[in-house]
């Protein structure tokens, strides 16, 4: 918690990462832990790995009680309609409808079907279902978490020429893949804000590295005084190949560790804000 070794209020924190004061708190109540200091003197401090080893034991014990709880005449109808009179999940809870029993305890049939997977129902299986238990699978895709760098330059803080398109040097860059999806090779393109110059290069990899390989050899190429003043701002998404941007921001020419550029982030799942290349 860098913000908070820095005096940084929680207000001021919770606006950095762009979440509620009210999460804040509860973090690092989550986190709290008391260490000595050199003097042995008790010190309040936040740790990370307790935080998230309290969350995830609160979530492991997360879960409600049964709909169906204690009404055992409920349980027995829907077992007769499905394993005696062969109904379906779903005729079954239209059969039931205007039944006492149901009425006081009424489940949908996304409920139903759940008691039945997880062989609640003491006389049902999947194996008494009409389809016998056949079902289409759902498809999964798998979300890359985007990581917050309290550290890193935000859109909202970028020079005013950027925003106004007012002055050349503010550029904007994003990678673009194949829709063939074939091979790991993709582009990373630029585009001058004000002027509209695109730059394009083919990298064999969205990867970080790929990406800080081609702002270097092109660095190299035209010079770090010609680059830093070409690209004076450069505007990312929060893509993973972008999350080192102190790599991206430091010169591979100057020997005196000067930036050859600054990098500004767009709001996570706001790309809008950014006006993007589509536009």
């Amino acid at each position: 918690m860098h913000y908070r070794k820095g005096k940084g209020s929680q207000r001021k924190i919770a606006e950095r990462l762009g979440v509620s004061p009210a999460t804040i708190s509860r973090e690092l109540r989550r986190g709290k832990v008391i260490l000595l200091d050199t003097y042995l003197r008790e010190v309040v401090s936040y740790s990370a790995m307790k935080g998230q080893d309290d969350y995830e034991r609160k979530a492991s014990a997360k879960g409600p009680q049964l709909k169906i709880g204690r009404n055992y005449e409920l349980a027995r109808k829907i077992e007769e309609y499905i394993t005696e009179k062969k109904y379906s999940p779903y005729s079954t809870i239209e059969e039931l409808k205007d039944d006492p029993d149901y009425q006081k305890t009424p489940i949908c049939e996304r409920t139903l079907y759940n008691y039945i997977d997880r062989e609640l129902l003491l006389n049902v299986t999947k194996k008494d279902l009409p389809r016998k238990g056949k079902k289409s699978k759902r498809k999964y895709r798998r979300v890359t978490k985007r990581i917050r760098d309290v550290d890193a330059k935000r859109i909202e803080d970028r020079p005013q020429g950027a925003n106004e398109r007012s002055e050349i040097g503010h550029w904007e860059m994003d990678c673009m893949e194949s829709g063939r999806g074939k091979g790991r090779a993709c582009l990373l393109a630029l585009n001058e804000r004000k002027s509209r110059e695109t730059l394009i290069f083919k990298m064999r990899s969205q990867t970080q590295k790929e990406v800080l390989r081609q702002l270097d050899e092109y660095e190299k190429k035209i010079g770090f005084k010609r680059f830093r003043e070409k690209f004076k701002t450069i505007t990312v998404d929060n893509g993973s190949e972008f999350l080192d941007w102190r790599s991206l921001e430091r010169s591979c020419v100057s020997t005196r560790g000067e930036p050859c550029t600054q990098i500004y982030h767009c709001h996570p799942y706001h790309s809008w804000n950014g006006e993007r290349m589509s536009r």
